[in-house]
């Protein structure tokens, strides 16, 4: 008979139980530092103050174009007109300033007068009245005609002075039916002579000065120039 083995079994020590930590919880995460705002409450602040600039921003742009608004409503709309000093009101989209030429109703002092005579193709051109004289009778340009004489009535305000070129601007663009005669807006075939001499250059740069006597012709040879002209008395 075989001897049973007397030897015992080796008993292992027991496992030690492990000590695992336990996640931390919610309760233990450490605070925020006092004085200093959650993440998500700072940008709460920044997109809020964002918001406040840019409303305040886009209020100033509304009152700016609100006033252009209003600025460009009363220009349109605005009485287009100049008061006087007699009180009476003219319209100057009607009757607009012209190289200096106003129209007034109470015409200023004093009155200088010169002469004109203009031929055309040898033909004596009569010049006509009214030429400054609106027909509604609301002003009276500073630069005008009252009869067929040739005479030119001018009103001189503050040493100014004018010249033929505004007489005839004056009467093309405001009283162009008037007997305008187109031949004075071409600037070739004219022959000018101011008392009795020739004038060289741009006739249209000729003074208008007190008494001046001058005379124009278009293709018109062997015309004569004017050497005198009497004046209204006392003038």
């Amino acid at each position: 008979m075989s001897k049973k083995s007397s030897r015992r079994p080796e008993q292992r020590p027991p496992k030690q139980a492990q000590q695992t930590a336990a996640p931390p919880s919610i309760a233990s995460t450490p605070s925020a530092p006092s004085g200093r705002q959650p993440r998500r409450v700072r940008e709460r602040v920044v997109v809020k103050h964002e918001s406040v600039k840019i409303g305040w921003v886009f209020g100033v742009i509304a009152v700016l174009l609100i006033a252009i608004a209003a600025i460009g409503l009363w220009v349109v709309h605005r009485p287009n007109a100049s008061t006087q000093a007699s009180g009476t009101s003219v319209n100057t989209l009607v009757h607009p300033t012209v190289d200096n030429i106003s129209c007034t109703q109470a015409t200023p002092a004093p009155t200088l007068h010169a002469h004109l005579t203009i031929y055309i193709k040898n033909t004596k051109t009569t010049i006509p009245q009214n030429i400054g004289i609106p027909t509604d009778g609301t002003c009276t340009y500073w630069l005008h005609t009252q009869d067929t004489s040739g005479v030119l009535d001018i009103q001189v305000a503050q040493k100014q002075s004018y010249t033929l070129g505004a007489f005839i601007d004056l009467w093309s663009e405001q009283f162009p039916q008037l007997q305008y005669p187109l031949e004075l807006s071409q600037s070739e075939g004219w022959q000018a002579w101011v008392n009795g001499k020739p004038y060289t250059g741009d006739f249209r740069h000729i003074p208008l000065s007190s008494h001046a006597i001058i005379t124009l012709a278009y293709n018109s040879p062997g015309v004569k120039p004017d050497l005198t002209y009497k004046f209204p008395a006392g003038d």
